[in-house]
């Protein structure tokens, strides 16, 4: 009766939930994807929406009546939502990053496969990164906590209290740029590793001009890569676990930005 009640008599603080619920559904990691198909997140979106605007102990005032600032602050509810799931899906682009990087040392650089997440050709040491920081991201529970930083949004930015901040764009910089240098990190053990390589491939093409390098040092390239790709998963996993409890350190920062 809860829910017919609600659905019935409180359906303007529905929307406005599912405006923001919404917002990170589009592109948070786990619930978005290609994979995933639309009436399925749809229907999620639906379920947590109603949930949390059962639980949450807001009245119907600051929601306009007049449909133009409502339509606003649907907008404002789902930009929010957006920056929320983006700031985690950082994460995951890094990742995809250093796996271009390292493709175009061993020579995947025209090997690309489909990603579910965003549905474009992406390189195939990144997606293979992609999906082992994708079962890290389960293993400590991403999903549950995305879940927990959307109700915990409501504690710091109330149904339609986003306002735009001068340093939101600031904040979103650092982290897009900061995306760069995170790929940089993963990719430097295997793209150090694949440079070396090279560079005995060339001191052994000056020394013994009779051997073709070229046919040699692809497969010994591509082998030296996946040999040191195993040599660090061990790490890999470990960074990936500190950048994913970092990541909702960002996320609880812009909370308290938007908060003031």
């Amino acid at each position: 009766m809860e829910i017919i009640d609600l659905l019935f008599n409180k359906i303007d603080l529905f929307l406005v939930v599912l405006a923001r619920v919404s917002g990170v559904f589009q592109i948070a990691p786990i619930f978005a994807g290609e994979r995933t198909p639309i009436y399925i997140r749809t229907g999620l979106a639906a379920i947590f929406s109603i949930l949390i605007a059962m639980v949450l102990p807001v009245s119907l005032d600051p929601i306009p009546q007049q449909l133009l600032p409502f339509i606003l602050g649907m907008a404002g509810e789902f930009i929010l939502g957006f920056a929320i799931g983006f700031i985690i899906y950082l994460v995951f682009v890094a990742v995809q990053v250093a796996g271009q990087f390292i493709d175009m040392q061993m020579g995947f650089g025209i090997v690309n496969v489909l990603d579910p997440q965003s549905g474009i050709q992406m390189p195939l040491v990144g997606n293979f990164l992609y999906i082992i920081a994708l079962l890290v991201f389960l293993s400590v529970n991403g999903h549950h906590l995305i879940l927990t930083a959307l109700v915990k949004s409501y504690d710091f930015i109330p149904v339609m209290g986003f306002t735009y901040e001068s340093g939101l764009t600031e904040i979103i910089i650092i982290l897009f740029c900061g995306m760069f240098l995170t790929a940089m990190k993963i990719a430097v053990p295997v793209v150090i590793t694949l440079v070396v390589t090279d560079i005995a491939l060339g001191l052994v093409a000056r020394t013994v001009p009779q051997m073709n390098v070229f046919i040699v040092g692809l497969p010994m390239k591509i082998m030296v890569g996946i040999f040191s790709l195993i040599t660090i998963m061990s790490i890999y996993v470990w960074v990936m676990t500190t950048l994913f409890s970092q990541v909702f350190d960002n996320v609880d920062l812009l909370f308290r930005l938007l908060s003031n």
